[in-house]
């Protein structure tokens, strides 16, 4: 390997290199430069490499199975997540409209979100639960009166 002055050069590793010369006696000697360019794969080791060793490749039509069935459990499970959903909220409505009622007197200064937060008593998003409030009692708009008599589940 030629290599001119200016050229940078990794060395890697500098081997002496025995002289086929009948007078040893006089002879200085040599020795060879390895770089990184002299190497095969400089990553790897003996033991790890394969010539034959290709990645393997899926046709188009696999392709094509492989994205229909990805798109297929997506939709099942956003399906599923909507059912569970709207199961977990018909057991709610259930509850609330069997629930034992309240009758509550609305005095000044009283809003639907007092009311619902003093009776959820921790057991219910006080938001949802001025939702059945309102549902139970025909509220619109979420404005009450002094004096309105309210319906309120007894959780």
């Amino acid at each position: 390997m030629s290599m001119k002055m200016s050229e940078a050069v990794e060395v890697v590793d500098i081997e002496e290199v025995e002289l086929d010369n009948s007078d040893s006696a006089t002879a200085t000697p040599e020795f060879k430069v390895i770089t990184i360019s002299d190497l095969e794969n400089p990553f790897t080791f003996d033991d790890e490499k394969e010539e034959d060793e290709k990645l393997p490749t899926i046709s188009p039509l696999q392709a094509k199975y492989m994205f229909v069935c990805v798109m297929i459990s997506i939709v099942m499970f956003a399906v599923g997540s909507l059912v569970q959903s709207n199961i977990h909220a018909a057991r709610v409505e259930s509850l609330i409209y069997n629930a034992p009622t309240e009758t509550i007197v609305v005095e000044t200064g009283d809003t639907l979100w007092d009311i619902a937060s003093k009776n959820s008593h921790g057991k219910m998003n006080v938001s949802e639960f001025i939702y059945y409030i309102s549902k139970i009692n025909n509220i619109k708009g979420g404005s009450i009166v002094k004096g309105q008599v309210l319906h309120v589940p007894n959780l």
